[in-house]
């Protein structure tokens, strides 16, 4: 929180989007400094957390099946 409130500090007033990679309590900590931010995913974060939950499934699936 401190280097948003450093930013603040340092004139950003407005900050309409912020885009993170899923660190824990960002979005939180984002609405407390900028309220009216919308905060998002990076997109490549979540295409990369779909395929790695994707091939889990599939592989597990398979796995239950050659049994």
């Amino acid at each position: 929180m401190s280097v948003l409130t450093d930013l603040c500090n340092r004139g950003v007033k407005d900050v309409f989007f912020v885009v993170c990679d899923g660190l824990e309590g960002l979005p939180d900590v984002v609405g407390n400094v900028w309220p009216q931010a919308i905060v998002q995913s990076c997109i490549i974060h979540l295409i990369r957390n779909t395929f790695r939950l994707t091939c889990a499934s599939i592989e597990t699936r398979s796995a239950a099946t050659s049994n």
